[in-house]
């Protein structure tokens, strides 16, 4: 569609050219005659421009607004009416700060006889107590759970509900002192299923120990020595579940 303007057009025509051309029209008396339906197409998206930034060609050129190509580019632009100057530029961003990734927060831990007291343990003369202080190879523990023997005992154990709760059970075994010298075992079952194990003699220094239960439903901890033999008295000190 062709349209003629005639007319004094003032002031500076912004535009960029596909040609690579920037016209400038002086102030000046002169009809021209454009023709609108210019199509632009931005990384195979056509462009919508509105009525006063529609595109059109002239005089054999193409003329597009800056505006809309600003837009369409995704680029800022500023115009300087002093010194009649368009100024197009990549927007800025804010600049992204990594963020090194913290290890997870430590589970807090609960006391084994707090979250899971045993709802079963054995008595006579092989029995399970919990006594508030021991003292192993001279080093004093606290919330002491002590298997203890007498007469000819063989076994002592306790059973415990951890209902799958639980990941890690954790504590210090060893043998408390002014007990009997000969070995003994202790074993840690999970639902019938033992664990781990561990053989305590008299040379025995106390140890840290930290043992998987997870999807444990109830855990057995379990005491054995050979029938009719003294055999050490086993502690199993600051027991924690996480």
């Amino acid at each position: 569609m062709k349209q003629r303007f005639q007319g004094l057009i003032v002031g500076v025509l912004l535009a960029s050219l596909i040609l690579g051309a920037v016209n400038i029209f002086a102030t000046a008396t002169r009809t021209i005659e454009i023709t609108y339906g210019v199509n632009v197409v931005v990384d195979g998206v056509r462009q919508d421009f509105s009525d006063d930034m529609r595109p059109f060609t002239s005089g054999g050129r193409t003329f597009l607004p800056v505006r809309g190509i600003a837009d369409a580019l995704g680029l800022d632009l500023r115009w300087d009416g002093a010194t009649s100057t368009a100024y197009l530029s990549t927007p800025t961003t804010a600049s992204v700060v990594e963020q090194t990734p913290q290890p997870p927060a430590a589970p807090m831990g609960v006391a084994l006889m707090e979250a899971a007291p045993w709802f079963e343990r054995c008595y006579g003369n092989s029995m399970f107590v919990l006594a508030q202080q021991e003292t192993m190879r001279g080093e004093t523990f606290t919330n002491v759970i002590v298997q203890s023997m007498g007469g000819f005992g063989f076994e002592g154990w306790s059973h415990h509900d951890l209902n799958r709760r639980y990941n890690k059970l954790t504590g210090v075994i060893g043998r408390i002192d002014g007990s009997g010298n000969m070995s003994r075992t202790i074993r840690f079952i999970g639902d019938g299923v033992e664990i781990t194990s561990f053989s305590v003699n008299a040379d025995f220094r106390p140890t840290e120990i930290s043992i998987d239960v997870t999807g444990v439903s109830t855990l057995r901890i379990e005491i054995t020595r050979p029938v009719g033999s003294p055999g050490v008295n086993i502690g199993f000190a600051d027991a924690m579940l996480y």
